[in-house]
């Protein structure tokens, strides 16, 4: 890949990210496109159907090829960036199979200490890494910050090791970091086995897949929602630390899949019940913002219905231009 040199206009920033081909990643990248910053993006590869999407972005996106497994070769190219904040969301086994692989403990945690390394290295000032509700486990209660952290799944466990390792590294190094605890974020583009699109495109269809009697309680947030948040917490100089990235507000399951149907059609029969609980389910995910409202002013814009409205419309769509496309119907660890 031939080299070239990072010249942003001088009234934006360099941003380096991981991920952006993912869910939240290109929500991010297309923001920070659109507020002129100058981006550069790590792809597997190039000429994957996410990626293709992507190189719509360009000249303003930068692609370099890389991978997980192997980060040694980015050093060169952040020490020539010299990026203002480095993002890392990539990561290795999202959907509910691979949550308690080893791969959580290994891989993901051997990069992630790779890449923050690497912002060492480059002289970059800022790392954002992004967690996940996971990492609280099973809990009761309206989740803060500082509330303990008890993990059920590898998945969780990686994450939560790796907050307080991102955390003591910004100490030693004096890297502002900054650590994103998701909740349920949702949106166009989201992974297929994800809950909310194996609702839509099965119901797309006509059909619905079992479901849980549907009693648990959620925190949804849309994704737009989301990465300003990010955005907000990353532009507010004195932020640092972790930030729930959640809305504040709690819907039952029941209510949200119901509200889906009603948005695809109203006349489908919906099977709450058919399916038992897990013995390790999470019931309640409430997660406060305040932290991240008090620092940064943020709060959520988009309300639970004109989120599914909107995602609703996006699957319609794509579902209308590939009508064949297999509509997956398992329920994920978000349930």
């Amino acid at each position: 890949m031939p080299r070239r040199l990072f010249m942003p206009a001088p009234s934006s920033k360099r941003y380096f990210v991981t991920g952006a081909t993912g869910f939240l990643g290109s929500f991010l990248v297309r923001r920070l496109i659109c507020e002129g910053h100058d981006v550069s993006v790590m792809v597997r590869d190039p000429q994957s159907a996410s990626s293709r999407e992507l190189m719509t972005l360009l000249p303003t996106l930068h692609i370099v090829q890389g991978d997980l497994d192997n980060l040694d070769p980015l050093g060169d190219v952040l020490r020539e960036m010299r990026p203002d904040a480095i993002l890392h969301l990539a990561w290795n086994g999202i959907d509910a199979l691979a949550r308690n692989s080893t791969g959580q403990l290994i891989q993901n945690v051997q990069s992630t200490l790779t890449l923050l390394d690497l912002c060492r290295s480059s002289g970059c000032p800022v790392f954002a890494g992004f967690g996940s509700q996971a990492e609280y486990g099973i809990a009761d209660g309206v989740l803060h910050e500082d509330s303990p952290c008890r993990p059920i799944t590898a998945y969780g466990v990686a994450k939560h090791a790796l907050s307080e390792l991102a955390l003591k590294f910004g100490e030693i190094t004096s890297t502002r970091v900054l650590w994103f605890r998701i909740f349920s974020a949702y949106g166009p583009h989201d992974h297929p086995n994800h809950l909310l699109p194996s609702l839509i495109t099965s119901m797309l269809r006509g059909t619905c897949p079992p479901l849980t009697a549907g009693e648990q309680t959620w925190d949804y947030l849309y994704a737009e929602d989301a990465v300003r948040g990010i955005l907000a917490a990353l532009n507010a100089v004195d932020a640092c630390g972790i930030f729930n990235l959640a809305s504040g507000q709690q819907y039952s399951l029941r209510h949200v899949i119901e509200s889906v149907r009603d948005l695809v059609d109203s006349s489908i029969h919906l099977k709450f019940g058919e399916l038992p609980y897990r013995r390790d389910q999470v019931m309640m995910l409430a997660g406060s913002v305040d932290r991240l409202r008090d620092a940064t002013g943020w709060r959520p814009e988009v309300s639970l219905e004109e989120g599914l409205k909107e995602t609703v419309a996006w699957y319609r769509q794509t579902y209308s231009q590939a009508p064949n496309s297999q509509a997956y119907v398992t329920q994920s660890q978000s349930e």
